[in-house]
């Protein structure tokens, strides 16, 4: 069979997209849309804003959605189609932060019976949950260097003269 793949959906593809993900018009238009390619006006425009956490969140995972959802709102980047990436971000920062707890709590390094210096898998676990809540921080342009890439725009300035006759 030549490239065929059996139990394959008719029409589709098991090779992945090519290159960087595409950013989100929202995202280009803040900075400034340095490549001048032609913005997707038909993008969809999800409803700005998420709601509150989902109950089942933790208590750390639950103040992190609230500390961050007021100015990732009010920028634009937090849309309802975003809830279950919020909720993975707010979730791994949790995680993160009970890993960090764990690992105070326990020797970070140990001597093996072998004589040699290994650290825990406590400081395996930590350096793993930093690692997702650093991506999907990204996503949400949360860390400097993200942040850098972005050029705010200053919204409208309200019409006082709707007629034109102020000069």
């Amino acid at each position: 069979m030549s490239g065929a793949n059996p139990g394959a959906i008719p029409g589709t593809s098991i090779m992945g997209k090519r290159g960087p993900a595409p950013e989100p018009t929202r995202l280009k238009v803040l900075k400034g849309n340095p490549g001048k390619r032609p913005l997707n006006k038909d993008e969809p425009k999800p409803t700005v804003g998420v709601g509150s956490p989902p109950a089942w969140l933790d208590r750390m995972a639950k103040l992190h959605w609230k500390e961050l959802q007021p100015e990732l709102e009010r920028i634009g980047v937090l849309t309802i189609a975003d809830r279950p990436g919020y909720t993975m971000l707010c979730q791994a920062w949790s995680e993160w932060r009970k890993s960090v707890r764990m690992m105070g709590d326990n020797d970070a390094i140990f001597v093996a019976k072998s004589g040699y210096t290994q650290v825990t898998g406590y400081v395996s676990m930590e350096r793993q949950r930093k690692q997702d809540y650093q991506k999907l921080a990204a996503k949400f342009g949360l860390t400097p260097s993200d942040r850098t890439t972005i050029k705010a725009v200053a919204p409208p300035k309200p019409n006082n003269d709707p007629l034109g006759l102020v000069k």
